[in-house]
């Protein structure tokens, strides 16, 4: 519409009677209204009606019936790789549609963005909820028959009194992203222990980038161990924080920065201290040893990211034979193409790949057949069997030695603690341990005189 129109129009607005003139702007702002709180791709509501709802309900001390539920639709772009983006969509808008359905009176259910949704349901319904995100099979549209199971996981902020809107949203939101990454299940209740772990995420989510500059992570070094001679023949770069009060083991961080792509960051900056250390070793006339990283699958989204690990490498003058990159498993197919090209790619530049956890995964075989490793690492969970488990775990574990001989892959069993293990391992053909029984994770000056003297006694 161009100047001349637009005045046009104007003056037939303004020339109508006071009264049309009122009904017509209540009728607009009605429309902008609608438009300002409800997510017309799914025609559904949004986060600004859901605030509203709960500012409502907040105000009249209803909340305290309610419990406010985050929560995520799990391999959304999976779905929408199987299905197209379109179908997907709709896939997604049958999901919360049938959360939709029985949800009556305040209770309502809105789009946060994405495959992300909140809703406000009374107590009594939970059970119902919980059922629906565990898996539901919806029909993709545009198929004969074609079914897709979607599930969700959730955080779940159950309300009281006192609670605020931003309390509400925001502690069920960082539940949901505790739930997301713990495995075995599909919801987390907020409570004293979950408010407790986001107080630590957000606390070192926001030191980190100044730790990593002031090259506060250093790498301690856990020895394999060949248990034919007792001879050191290599070790697993295990990152350790150094702060003032103290060194913080991986498990305070290493979860919390996997949640984003600081984790990224931690692992190339590992990589680039263990490349150092191994060039002032072999620059001090030291016998060194192949020493493995470890980098997370987040690292796969990263662009040209072995190029940048060859590029570390080679910056430092290492003989790509003495190091080694550690990755785990993973069950998702999307993820899987991206794990499997990296892998290809790094073996291709010399450099030897392990799949680390072996046996926690939900798609070993898979992986293995698939993707042609260096070296499979056991997990230590294999020898934690009790009476009832030992004679099963102990066949598995003899055929997974086995198997991993056929497939022309080293075999490394981690967690070794005792001379039981040592002698059960050894009897069923597996060379190689990385274990308490031998060492713990050295600080560098003391893995420095373990290179010197090779041999344990």
């Amino acid at each position: 519409m161009n100047n001349d129109e637009m005045n046009l129009k104007l003056d037939e607005i303004m020339g109508l009677p006071q009264e049309e003139l009122r009904h017509r702007l209540i009728e607009a702002m009605g429309r902008i209204d609608f438009l300002m709180t409800h997510d017309m791709q799914l025609q559904m509501n949004n986060v600004r009606y859901g605030a509203k709802v709960l500012s409502r309900l907040v105000e009249t001390k209803e909340i305290k019936d309610y419990n406010v539920c985050f929560f995520n639709i799990r391999n959304m772009a999976g779905i929408n790789a199987i299905a197209g983006r379109d179908a997907g969509t709709a896939v997604m808008k049958d999901f919360v549609g049938g959360i939709e359905f029985f949800l009556s009176g305040q209770e309502t259910l809105f789009r946060m963005g994405g495959d992300n949704f909140t809703v406000v349901i009374k107590r009594e319904k939970m059970e119902q909820f919980l059922k629906m995100i565990k898996g539901t099979k919806i029909l993709v549209p545009g198929t004969e028959g074609e079914y897709v199971l979607v599930s969700a996981v959730a955080g779940i902020y159950e309300c009281d009194e006192r609670t605020s809107v931003d309390d509400a949203m925001d502690n069920a939101h960082d539940t949901m992203n505790i739930a997301k990454f713990a495995r075995h299940t599909s919801y987390l209740y907020f409570n004293k222990e979950i408010s407790s772990i986001i107080m630590n995420i957000k606390r070192v989510e926001n030191v980190f980038p100044e730790a990593l500059k002031n090259g506060e992570f250093e790498a301690y070094y856990q020895p394999k161990v060949d248990i034919e001679n007792n001879k050191l023949t290599g070790a697993e770069a295990l990152c350790r924080w150094v702060r003032p009060d103290g060194v913080l083991p991986p498990g305070a961080f290493i979860s919390v920065l996997e949640r984003s792509r600081r984790i990224c960051k931690l692992d190339m900056y590992m990589l680039e201290r263990v490349c150092r250390n191994l060039r002032s070793w072999i620059d001090a006339g030291i016998s060194v040893v192949p020493i493995s990283t470890n980098f997370s699958r987040m690292n796969l989204k990263t662009p040209d990211i072995v190029p940048s690990i060859i590029h570390v490498i080679d910056d430092y003058h290492i003989p790509h034979d003495l190091v080694s990159i550690e990755v785990t498993e993973t069950k998702e197919d999307e993820e899987f193409e991206k794990l499997k090209d990296f892998v290809e790619e790094l073996l291709s530049d010399g450099i030897k790949v392990s799949v680390d956890d072996f046996g926690t995964g939900y798609s070993s075989m898979t992986t293995i057949r698939d993707i042609h490793f260096s070296e499979m690492k056991i997990d230590r969970s294999f020898f934690l069997y009790n009476d009832e488990t030992e004679d099963r775990n102990l066949v598995m574990v003899r055929h997974v030695i086995k198997m991993a001989e056929e497939l022309s892959m080293s075999c490394i069993a981690e967690g070794a603690e005792s001379l039981e293990h040592i002698a059960l391992l050894k009897s069923m053909g597996c060379r190689f341990v990385q274990g308490y029984f031998y060492d713990r994770p050295l600080p560098e000056n003391e893995f420095i005189k373990r290179l010197k003297e090779p041999y344990y006694r």
